[in-house]
């Protein structure tokens, strides 16, 4: 966990989670292949690493950022910001 994240008492870091991971509106997602996933309506492709297939511009855009890329900040981070996505 971040030095400045850490400082903080963990009700305030359980509320930040909380605004970071959760969302009015359920994220659709779609396996694509064996461990792989990408959200409903993108393409992806292994040369294009960051970005997505956009269907209405007919070319290669930024990804959108990914959610839940807090988790992968340290394990003490995953553990109290995953207890979060279980409520």
């Amino acid at each position: 966990m971040t030095d400045r994240l850490a400082r903080l008492p963990g009700e305030l870091r359980k509320e930040i989670f909380a605004h970071l991971l959760r969302k009015p509106d359920p994220i659709e997602l779609l396996v694509t292949k064996k461990n792989q996933v990408a959200h409903r309506g993108h393409n992806r492709d292994n040369k294009h690493r960051g970005e997505v297939w956009d269907r209405s511009a007919k070319k290669w855009v930024p990804a959108p950022p990914v959610m839940t890329a807090i988790l992968l900040v340290n394990r003490q981070t995953y553990h109290e910001a995953s207890q979060v996505l279980c409520e």
